[in-house]
């Protein structure tokens, strides 16, 4: 009999099969997209920085920091151990984020990506950089 559950099992295995096709490219690429979605782990620094801040999808921010170190966790793309610079200010309808993952020189602005956020520093600055705007 081919009843709902049937066809549930059926779009399930019709999934797997697809995702089996692109071989292992498939779990590649969602291990670099859990990397984007999220940033999470702890910055080691050789000098005392503090930071409390907190981004709510690039919509608006609260709090303030700046940290130059080595990040250990999930964030900038990578899963892993990364060098990591963010400068932040935020005020929820205007923030101020500037950062930098990798390969990058906190004296030379070109080399991070910057971004206003929130109502007023979207209305006030429209060019972004990077013109996606990640959290």
């Amino acid at each position: 009999m081919c009843g709902p559950r049937h066809a549930c099992w059926s779009a399930v295995g019709l999934v797997l099969a697809l995702s089996a096709l692109q071989g292992c490219s498939y779990v590649t690429h969602r291990y670099e997209d859990l990397g984007e979605v999220v940033d999470l782990g702890v910055t080691l620094t050789t000098t005392p920085y503090l930071s409390v801040y907190g981004c709510f999808a690039s919509v608006g921010s609260a709090g303030a920091g700046r940290v130059d170190g080595t990040f250990v966790g999930i964030g900038g793309s990578q899963i892993g151990m990364t060098r990591h610079y963010h400068r932040k200010a935020g005020l929820v309808l205007w923030s101020y984020e500037e950062f930098g993952w990798a390969e990058f020189d906190p004296e030379k602005p070109e080399t991070l990506d910057r971004q206003h956020i929130g109502l007023v520093g979207w209305l006030t600055h429209l060019p972004r950089r990077p013109a996606y705007a990640p959290a």
